[in-house]
């Protein structure tokens, strides 16, 4: 009888953990190149979504809040929780901002009157619930309407603008 031939043994796995190394850094390099995309894409959104231009108005939004630059003379007292300063003319740096949690107004005027006239007209409007500061040339008016309601007046004496009187007023609402 004849004696059967031997089975050969099963010839080693190679390359076995080269296989594993690639396959990882290809996952690496496909999560990599996602992260990148989705990346680039919320660029994308937020340079196409973030200002707008009408009317001498700009507005910027993102991630849900809005800010609309303007002229003061936009505003009214009523945006403002309070009354313009008699004889006041408006003047560059007012503002509009609605964010989740609140509203904030800002409007900026000039007048030729002197900074304790102008604290003593605020004062006298916003009564003895108002809080007020007084730095020198600079006075702090802060009114507070209600738990979510507040009225802030800072007035500035000599502010280079043909020795003005700046006033600024930010009215803020909570949602």
């Amino acid at each position: 009888m004849a004696t059967p031939a031997p089975v050969p043994a099963p010839a080693p796995k190679s390359g076995g953990a080269l296989k594993i190394i690639l396959i990882i850094l290809g996952v690496i390099a496909l999560v990599m190149v996602l992260i990148v995309g989705v990346f680039a894409y919320g660029c994308y959104r937020i340079a196409h979504s973030i200002s707008h231009t009408e009317n001498g108005k700009t507005t910027t939004s993102i991630l849900g809040t809005t800010v609309t630059s303007t002229n003061s003379a936009t505003f009214t007292a009523a945006d403002l929780g309070t009354d313009i300063y008699p004889g006041a003319t408006p003047t560059d740096g007012g503002s509009k901002m609605d964010v989740a949690a609140a509203s904030i107004v800002t409007a900026v005027y000039l007048t030729p009157d002197p900074v304790s006239k102008v604290e003593a007209f605020y004062k006298d409007k916003f009564g003895s619930g108002a809080t007020d500061f007084n730095m020198g040339g600079t006075a702090m008016i802060v009114h507070r309407v209600s738990d979510k309601e507040r009225v802030n007046v800072t007035v500035t004496g000599n502010n280079g603008q043909d020795s003005k009187t700046k006033i600024m007023i930010q009215h803020t609402k909570a949602k």
